[in-house]
Order: structure tokens, then sequence, then C-alpha cells
């Protein structure tokens, strides 16, 4: 998003809590009484206005803070934790700044300026989450990672839990994946789970993974035969197809993008792209296009194609989430189960345990 409202700052002070609240009472109560004691010497007017000071002082720092609007910019003159709207928490450094440049149901994007920030996003279906910096866009899978900005290209990326995908905005090239405990850096060029570097062609790929499964978690008919996973000279090759899909997708044209993902999942079931393509096709059916029972095939086959992706366990998660939209209540419950069954400390796990109604 380039056009940005008017910035409204908000400095942010040092938090206030109950204890500090009830110290201040308890400092103000002493002062009270030591002046009493001395009121032979003072003006009663002292002992007056020092009450007033002390409640001015507790009015304007314990009065709920402003709610944090799109269009603002967040300063830290010291370590401080900033809550927005939607219950995610950033932890801002000393001396730095964050804009907001969306904050919408659907749509949050936040662009670290300068320092450095700790940012603990709390999962919504179908919500986009991006922090943007330098030329990269940071975008939470539903997490908790921190991001630190040292120079217009030095970046360092640290997830602590989840996942987070980092794409280049002036590049085609594909996302890059990293996990909790793993770490990237441009100025180092520490790159973790990178995708698996592969011929166009396939050639160097392992063998070919079953076709597609339908919404219903059973495999369908092979739809393509084993000559079909060679494209044609004259075709797109896989890389090409992953790039026309992130373009239509950055542009909205979103059939398009779901098309090519498409396209490359079925036509390219070898190659190390094809599994994040379905990822992707899976989250644009579920997300944008009313397609919850597509969705379910897609995130199956992400599963089948990239057992030990980075996404695996968002892909297992949303994969419950669509059945349950879909309303295929016996699939929805042992997608539930098997989520449960492989992460039972997963992100995800409240909002798995709360889908399939009606399921035991």
């Amino acid at each position: 998003m380039n056009t940005r409202r008017p910035i409204e700052r908000h400095v942010i002070e040092p938090e206030i809590t109950d204890a500090r609240i009830a110290r201040q009472w308890a400092g103000t109560e002493q002062r009270i009484a030591k002046m009493a004691q001395m009121r032979w010497r003072l003006p009663a007017f002292s002992v007056a206005f020092a009450i007033a000071g002390a409640l001015l002082f507790l009015f304007v720092h314990t009065r709920k803070p402003e709610p944090i609007t799109e269009g603002a910019l967040l300063e830290s003159t010291g370590p401080q934790s900033i809550t927005l709207n939607d219950g995610s928490r950033v932890d801002l450094a000393p001396r730095s700044r964050v804009h907001v440049n969306a904050l919408e149901p659907k749509h949050v994007e936040l662009a670290l300026e300068q320092g450095s920030a700790v940012f603990d996003v709390r999962h919504l279906a179908g919500r986009r989450f991006v922090v943007q910096v330098g030329r990269f866009d940071i975008v939470d899978i539903g997490t908790r990672f921190g991001v630190e900005l040292t120079g217009p290209d030095a970046i360092t990326v640290v997830v602590e839990e989840g996942t987070v995908r980092i794409e280049r905005r002036d590049s085609s090239e594909p996302p890059r994946f990293l996990s909790g405990g793993e770490r990237w850096s441009t100025s180092t060029m520490e790159h973790a789970a990178p995708l698996p570097v592969v011929s166009d062609a396939g050639a160097a790929s392992p063998p070919s993974a079953p076709s597609p499964p339908d919404a219903l978690g059973t495999a369908t008919q092979p739809d393509i035969s084993p000559r079909a996973a060679t494209p044609a000279p004259s075709g797109p090759s896989p890389r090409e197809l992953l790039e026309s899909a992130q373009r239509a997708q950055r542009a909205g044209h979103l059939r398009d993008a779901a098309a090519s993902y498409d396209r490359l999942r079925r036509t390219f079931r070898a190659d190390a792209r094809a599994g994040l393509a379905a990822f992707e096709l899976g989250r644009l059916r579920l997300d944008s296009l009313g397609d919850p029972r597509g969705a379910a095939g897609a995130f199956q086959d992400a599963i089948a194609l990239s057992p030990n992706a980075p996404f695996r366990e968002d892909a297992e998660a949303r994969l419950v989430d669509a059945l349950d939209a879909a309303g295929d209540v016996p699939h929805c419950a042992s997608a539930r189960s098997a989520y449960l069954a492989d992460y039972p400390r997963g992100l995800h796990v409240g909002n798995v345990s709360a889908r399939c109604a009606g399921a035991p």
C-alpha cells in the first residue's frame, strides 16, 4: 500500500501497571501524612496543592491509551509493548519506529522504518499480516518473530515460533519460509529453509508424487499421465508459472493466480515448487474465492507433495478450516484428530479444536 494517510504520531510512554499505581498512591499518602504533621510550618494551600498534583499525575498516567489507528506512526523512547486492535503485540526496541499502513479485518500491514521490533501475531483465518522492511515483505503465518533494520539493505529476521514467508517486492523470485529457531539476513545472505534448487524441467527431481486428492480426503483416479509431468518445450516452466501466479496475486487477479498455481501443482508434480503452489492455491480458494472443498483438496495435496515443508503444520490446520467451512463433518473430525496428534502444542490448537461442530 503506497498511499499513506496523514501521519498520527504515537510516542509510546512507559507502561503503567497496577503495581506502579499502588506505589504512587503509597508514596503520595506518605507525603501527605508528613505534610499534615508539618502543617504549622506550611500554609494550608500547600497541602491541597500537593494532593491536586498527585491526583493529576494519576489521572494522566492511568487513563486508557488511545487505540492505534491506520496511518499512525509508532515511536518508542525505550523498550515498549504495543497491543493492536486484534490482540497482536508489537514489542519495540528503543528508538524504533513503525508505521501502520493498513489495519483492516482481512489485512494488516506495518512498516518497520527504524530500529527493531518483535511481532507476536494472533492467528486469524483469512487475515493477511505483513511487515514491510526495506524491499521485503515478511508475511506471518501465525507466529512470533523479530525484525531488525540496521541500514537500507541490512535486514535480519529471527523466528521464535511458527512460520513466516519472506517475499521480495522488486523481484519475482520464489518466497522463502522460516520456521521457529531459524534466521535470515540480507547482510550475510543466510537463507534458512531455502527452496531446493531444481531444473525447470524437473530432471533432477524425485519420482513423481500421486495425482491431486479431491476435497473429501481420498485420492482421485490419475488425471495426468507420467509423460504429462514433463512440459512441452513451448509451455511455461515451473518457475514461470510460479512467477505468473505471484504477479497475478499481487495485482489482485486472484482467479488467474489460482489457475497458475493449479497448473503448476498438477503438471510439475515432481518439482519442488509444487507443494508451495498447492498451499497457496488452498489459501486463495478458502480465503478469497469461496471454494472450501477445492481448498481442502489443495491443502491435502500440499501435505502430500511437501510432507517436510515449513508450512506443513499450517497446511494441516487450514485443511481443518476448509473441511469445516465445507460442512464435511466426518473428514473435518479426522483432519482435526490428525493435526492434534501431530502438533499437540501447535500454534493452531485452539482454532483447530473449535472446528467440526457436531463431531464427537
